[in-house]
């Protein structure tokens, strides 16, 4: 039964998505384990807002410091691409275009063997971009230099960690990007994340399919979720704005948050006036 409870504050509202292939999954080999008690997974469903968003990616290298004339990613520098593309190969992106990270790193739990994964990832549209004007530029190409360097970056082997559905397949990550202040604390949150939300998935939809359930579906599966989270990082809540039609992947999403949590070091600029943060959280699963 969904309860609604009508419009968040428009603050602040932030999603990322994870997308995880599935495909021959039915020859995916598990070891017998002994029966266990399930637990019960609560889940709360609100009403989502329409406020607009802007998707949040990576990227493996840095091929200008060009700030786009048109629409573009919010990602971890400024780059302008003539033309744009995902690498096809899965997996978490090499991340190698320098700088430091802004906020202090977690340490990490024990990562377990992970499944392929992708994500997406938004931000509310008047968050504020950083100034490069006080900082040193890492490049500084001629538009034709910069092509040169975007086609010799093609060829390179490359893996997306992105679930960006606009945009056509390639060799290579090459998107339009604008500098977001608050990247690395978003980008720590989907590391932890990934390491609850992808074993839980792929445990749940084992068990479904030796149950002789289907997963079967026309599109994508998605459940998106409202977690809110103290000043300090740890969380208070997380309620279920839209689910995926599947009780076992909705259940997923919630049990990720609850086991990657805390956050700590939350940024003073998400903090809203009650001293709690907001942020959306969409989970794609494509089957």
């Amino acid at each position: 039964m969904k309860v609604f409870l009508g419009i968040f504050p428009a603050s602040l509202i932030l999603s990322v998505a994870i997308h995880l292939f599935v495909g021959g999954y039915l020859h995916f080999q598990m070891p017998e384990e002994a029966p266990q008690k399930e637990r019960v997974v609560e889940i709360e469903y609100i009403k989502a807002s329409e406020e607009k968003t802007e998707q949040i990616v990576q990227q493996d290298k840095r091929i200008n410091d060009k700030t786009p004339s048109k629409e573009a990613f919010l990602g971890k520098f400024n780059q302008s691409v003539d033309e744009q593309m995902r690498a096809s190969k899965s997996g978490k992106t090499k991340d190698t275009a320098g700088g430091g990270s802004f906020f202090p790193a977690q340490t990490k739990k024990p990562v377990k063997k992970q499944a392929k994964a992708k994500s997406k990832s938004y931000s509310k549209d008047a968050w504020k971009k950083v100034s490069l004007s006080d900082l040193k530029p890492k490049f500084d190409f001629a538009p034709d230099d910069a092509n040169k360097n975007q086609q010799a970056f093609v060829g390179e082997e490359s893996q997306s960690n992105d679930y960006l559905e606009k945009v056509k397949r390639g060799n290579e990550n090459l998107l339009n990007t604008r500098e977001f202040r608050y990247y690395t604390y978003f980008n720590r949150i989907r590391d932890q994340l990934q390491q609850f939300w992808e074993p839980s998935v792929r445990d749940r939809l084992y068990k479904l399919v030796r149950s002789g359930r289907s997963i079967a579906s026309a599109g994508p599966r998605t459940t998106k979720v409202l977690i809110t989270l103290n000043k300090l990082g740890n969380l208070m809540k997380v309620q279920v704005l839209e689910d995926s039609g599947l009780r076992d992947l909705d259940e997923a999403a919630v049990d990720a948050f609850r086991e990657a949590a805390p956050f700590p070091n939350p940024p003073q600029g998400i903090v809203e006036k009650d001293g709690t943060v907001k942020i959306r959280w969409d989970f794609v699963l494509e089957a």
